[in-house]
């Protein structure tokens, strides 16, 4: 009974991972933030090995501040759920969603990854997407709280949110 339920854990565990094993050269960078002057804006990168930095700094155009950074360590399982997210939400077949130019002081959202010699880079603004705001929310849930990616960002003027 307990060699069944320690198997069945097991699997639970490799499927909350990628399918396929991390990229050696794995590299992950997320920015966010918003538009509006009062609202702060966030950046992180995280390595193959495990290694990530992170930076959240005021969005003020003079007398920017850095508001707290942080160097920290991931365990390979965490950085295998990154890269399981990534791959899930087919984030190399994503394109940039630009803004119609009707709304002022939203947010964005930009990711970058590096991974078996390809770069790509998303960029969403105003409205976040879905599948973006899945591979940041598994982000948030694998890194220390300090390198958290806040979502002010989403929350337009008004206060509300949309998904597409």
């Amino acid at each position: 009974m307990q060699r069944s339920i320690r198997l069945l854990l097991l699997a639970l565990v490799a499927t909350s991972c990628s399918a396929t094993p991390v990229p050696d050269d794995f590299r992950f960078i997320i920015s966010a933030g918003a538009m509006h002057p009062a609202w702060p804006r966030s950046w992180a990168q995280i390595g193959a090995a495990g290694h990530g930095s992170c930076r959240h700094w005021s969005s003020a155009l003079i007398d920017r501040k850095t508001l707290d950074s942080l160097e920290f360590e991931m365990s390979k399982e965490s950085v295998a759920r990154l890269w399981g997210a990534v791959e899930r939400n087919h984030f190399f077949q994503r394109r940039s969603h630009l803004p119609d130019g009707r709304m002022q002081h939203g947010g964005y959202l930009s990711i970058w990854v590096v991974a078996r010699g390809d770069t790509h880079d998303v960029t969403d603004y105003q409205v976040p997407v879905r599948p973006l705001v899945s591979i940041l929310e598994t982000m948030n849930q694998v890194v220390p709280e300090r390198a958290r990616i806040p979502a002010p960002f989403f929350r337009l003027v008004t206060g509300t949110i949309r998904i597409r």
